[in-house]
């Protein structure tokens, strides 16, 4: 296990961001491959990208490889940070600090690759740290490219500067068949299954309470492998948007809405939809801890909303609430 990333800021809050789950590129299926995320609107302290790739034969030096994220040129070489053949594949994991390479909240990543033999992007993914006042973070990162029917231990320190009240583990793992992966932790002896399917798995784990951690992670299949795997303890308060009343006459939708939580939401907006469709929405602005506010959404022609949904943001994290109307 190789520790890549290790950040403990206050005042920060964090994102996981897939990008590229999947995906081939080479041979018939294009020399060129590019992805777009969508990053919350707050500064940028840290930023990473790790990329995972499946090859069927060795990589050769002689074609074209080149990984750019913002028209920044991370490599113009097939250099990956750790490369091992799994028996059905050979796995190589790419790790950057792009700190100074993304350019705003929409950064777009772009693999170029010539040759013939196919290559499969596995995940690629951002793990970013945000200005935000009053939220702290703290962030390891490891790789380790292993068949997870021998178990696997985790083990996590803890932050020093904060005590965090919410804690995540984000684990990359590659499945070639519909598996069953079991985590274990050791500070509460309890246990839980995740089905994977075939392909990239994203798993998130809840930590529950604040604590140093060790788990440990076991699949059936030996062809079912560990990527990389990221722990994220945090220091967040959310605030929470009721509805206290909900109403339809004169051709609107009247509402009354109540944060409920202990912080202000940056943002909030009102969504309608029937059977799946937006048909109104409306931006409500922040909502300030205990306020509440009152809207009213016009309803254009002879519909009515099957599901009403209030949207709001804060720091880096989106919420919802969804209502369906009595009529």
């Amino acid at each position: 296990m190789t520790l890549v990333i290790k950040e403990e800021q206050q005042n920060s809050a964090y994102t996981f961001t897939s990008m590229l789950e999947d995906a081939t590129i080479g041979g018939m299926r294009g020399k060129s491959l590019s992805a777009r995320a969508a990053l919350p609107q707050h500064p940028i302290r840290k930023a990473y990208l790790l990329l995972a790739l499946s090859l069927t034969s060795p990589f050769n030096p002689m074609h074209k490889w080149k990984i750019v994220l913002d028209e920044v040129v991370l490599t113009r070489e097939y250099k990956p940070f750790i490369e091992t053949n799994t028996g059905n594949a050979i796995r190589a994991l790419f790790v950057y600090d792009v700190t100074s390479a993304i350019k705003g909240c929409e950064p777009t990543l772009r693999v170029v690759y010539d040759g013939r033999n196919p290559v499969r992007i596995d995940v690629a993914s951002l793990i970013t740290l945000h200005d935000y006042p009053n939220f702290h973070t703290y962030i390891e990162g490891y790789v380790h490219i292993e068949s997870l029917a021998k178990q696997l231990s985790l083990t996590y320190g803890v932050p020093t500067s904060f005590t965090p009240n919410e804690g995540k583990i984000f684990l990359a793992v590659s499945a070639m068949k519909n598996d069953t992966m079991k985590v274990f932790s050791k500070e509460d002896n309890n246990s839980v299954e995740y089905p994977l399917s075939p392909g990239i798995n994203l798993v998130e784990i809840d930590l529950g309470k604040y604590s140093a951690q060790t788990i440990d992670v076991v699949a059936s299949s030996a062809q079912t492998i560990h990527l990389f795997n990221i722990l994220a303890y945090s220091y967040a308060v959310y605030p929470h948007i009721e509805v206290e009343e909900l109403r339809i006459d004169d051709g609107s939708l009247h509402l009354i809405l109540r944060n409920s939580g202990q912080e202000s939401a940056d943002d909030a907006m009102i969504v309608l939809l029937r059977l799946g469709t937006v048909i109104a929405q409306q931006k409500v602005g922040p909502i300030k801890e205990g306020e509440r506010v009152e809207i009213s959404v016009p309803l254009s022609g002879r519909y009515t909303p099957s599901l009403v949904r209030i949207v709001w943001r804060k720091a880096t994290r989106t919420f919802l609430n969804d209502i369906k109307p009595r009529l």
